[in-house]
């Protein structure tokens, strides 16, 4: 596998540990599939014929794409990827932590003309071919195979099936049920939309397997035997001679394809994304978001704007219970006649699949999104569009040889000085309202910690600004580090602007940005809201040598300073509804000098419309 070897040779993970949130380990942490029990209970069971075994998760990705605008030309790849590698490297697409390992064929079989027989036929076409492609799965799975990781060790290992990602169609399709049933559990169709404490029994593997071995016998006998267990009648599906492998625990759930395409009406969508306001971490969707078409992954990412849509990659999902006691209220508005929907049901297996394999960002078709990109549409431009799978396959190769030996220059030029930044157009002096005072109010409590509240506003009445102006800067870039503590997170990039408005070089007037952020008020800890207070950031500056020996005595404060203007405190509790601490600008304008190191993040305000968006 092609993978950044600079972050994931000594990080790999050959075996399954258990991650606790407390000193006596009663509460399981799931994050990466390493934490989760599939990995526990596969290794249990493969201990037992093969001691010391080493398991290798593969997680196969599938997912139909069109490859032009207008010729309907479409391609069906195939990707894996391993579990080994932490999710915070295999996620990203410079890691290369995904491989191509086939194309589908993509035939309508229009010459059969039987609609049943056509689809009969397409799915035992689709099984035939990932059949051929999984093969090898089937003796290394169960007998291992001898492998050397980047270190140099050789294990036994065994790449077993453990995830099957594709939206809810290939679901079905792979698990051989019709359009509309559940492909994990047996759940009845009238019952769908429900919620219940205790799911139903998952789909009785030994029972399909025992009816698909009838494949080669009598058609008939074959037909009514799959009909009673539930199943289509597939001829030897790829799945079924997979050592170590449950097929229906395998099919996670899709966050992309079954949460973010809800609709809740694409007027009053479109008017509250136009009026989000802007942050680094934050896409705008400036005309909306209904009227978007051929939406990429990361898009869906942005998209989501529903607060269940963030818990559902959470450890604790407390979202499904709220949302189905509450749920009735679509039915009185006249918006939904019924909630017999699969797509609803999956909210109530989302804390077992995360108990198996981990949190929802280690699976699910956004991935996808981006390898199109990269292994199909741009291999297909790359063609003369006749016999193109040839010659995307030959593209990929010669592209994969060419990222390597890129690397090893940049592995051979390391160290050598970067090329000189061309110097940022200048800023015009900038007079912040509230600063002088602000700024006399720092000087005087710095210096006299002791001060109480009064003293500090009593001796900066007095003060005399003994400068007019200051180096002021367009923004802040810092990294965060993980919450969790993880030890193979990555720190998250994150950025603060605060720029104002200017006139470009054509006469257009381009608005300024001024970010809101968390900021420590000294009381803060690592985590929690506690000790913080959020504040909008009206200018970062700095002060010179000559204006710290003037201005302060003994010891000088940060070299870096941000001038804020304070909201309201949080409360006590959030909001019963949506969970979130409403915050609010104070009546009379509160400001401050503070280090831009009680600076924690940039926060995204979430405006509370009312009842319906301003479309002004």
């Amino acid at each position: 596998m092609s993978v950044s070897l600079s972050r994931a040779l000594y990080n790999l993970i050959f075996s399954p540990e258990r991650h606790y949130a407390d000193p006596d380990k009663t509460i399981c942490l799931y994050h990466d599939i390493h934490t989760a029990k599939w990995w526990w209970m596969t290794q249990k069971t493969l201990e037992r014929c093969k001691p010391g075994a080493t398991i290798v998760p593969a997680i196969i990705l599938t997912d139909k794409t069109q490859m032009t605008m207008f010729q309907n030309k479409a391609a069906y790849p195939v990707y894996m990827m391993i579990g080994n590698i932490p999710k915070d490297i295999r996620r990203k697409p410079s890691c290369q932590g995904y491989i191509l390992i086939g194309y589908l064929p993509t035939t309508h079989l229009d010459h059969i003309k039987v609609a049943t027989a056509c689809r009969c036929t397409l799915s035992n076409l689709y099984h035939a071919c990932m059949r051929k492609i999984l093969s090898p799965l089937k003796d290394a799975g169960l007998n291992g195979i001898k492998m050397a990781s980047g270190d140099g060790v050789l294990r036994c290992c065994h790449p077993i099936l453990a995830i099957f990602v594709g939206d809810y169609p290939e679901q079905c399709l792979v698990a051989g049920i019709k359009s509309g049933e559940y492909p994990t559990c047996v759940v009845p169709n009238e019952e769908l939309g429900d919620f219940f404490e205790d799911m139903f029994e998952p789909r009785d593997l030994d029972t399909v397997l025992a009816m698909l071995a009838k494949a080669d016998g009598n058609a008939a006998d074959f037909t009514r035997a799959c009909t009673a267990a539930g199943v289509k009648p597939i001829y030897h599906p790829f799945w079924e001679d997979l050592p170590f492998v449950n097929i229906f625990l395998s099919i996670t759930l899709d966050i992309l394809h079954q949460l973010y395409h809800a609709a809740f009406g694409p007027a009053e969508i479109d008017a509250c994304c136009q009026r989000l306001p802007p942050n680094y971490n934050v896409h705008l969707f400036l005309k909306g978001i209904t009227t978007l078409s051929r939406i990429s992954g990361m898009e869906h990412g942005q998209i989501c704007a529903l607060d269940f849509l963030y818990y559902s990659q959470y450890p604790i999902h407390s979202t499904e219970t709220s949302f189905h006691d509450n749920k009735l209220i679509f039915i009185d508005l006249g918006i939904h006649n019924n909630f017999k929907i699969p797509k609803l049901h999956n909210i109530s297996h989302y804390p077992l699949h995360v108990q198996l394999f981990g949190t929802f960002n280690n699976y699910n078709t956004e991935h996808t999104e981006w390898l199109h990109i990269n292994f199909t549409k741009d291999a297909y431009h790359a063609t003369n569009q006749k016999d193109e799978y040839l010659q995307m396959t030959l593209w990929l190769e010669r592209k994969e040889k060419i990222l390597c030996h890129e690397k090893f220059i940049h592995w051979r030029c390391a160290g050598s000085p970067p090329h000189p930044l061309q110097n940022p157009p200048g800023t015009p002096p900038i007079l912040a309202e509230y600063f002088r005072d602000a700024f006399a109010h720092f000087v005087v409590g710095f210096q006299n910690p002791d001060f109480l509240k009064r003293q500090v506003k009593a001796g900066a009445a007095d003060y005399f600004l003994l400068f007019q102006s200051v180096s002021v800067y367009r923004k802040i870039k810092f990294w965060n580090e993980d919450p969790l503590g993880q030890e193979n997170a990555g720190d998250a990039l994150d950025v603060v602007h605060a720029k104002p408005g200017y006139t470009n070089k054509h006469g257009q007037c381009i608005g300024g940005q001024f970010d809101t952020v968390m900021a420590n008020d000294g009381a803060g800890e690592h985590t929690g809201i506690k000790g913080y207070c959020v504040g909008h950031v009206h200018a970062v500056f700095s002060l010179s040598e000559h204006v710290l020996n003037v201005v302060f005595t003994g010891v000088k404060p940060a070299k870096h300073l941000a001038y804020v203007e304070w909201f309201s405190k949080f409360p006590n509790a959030p909001d019963l509804n949506h969970k979130m601490y409403k915050i609010s600008c104070p009546v009379e304008c509160t400001t401050s000098i503070i280090p831009v190191s009680n600076i924690r993040q940039s926060v995204h305000l979430f405006p509370q419309f009312g009842p319906v968006a301003p479309r002004e």
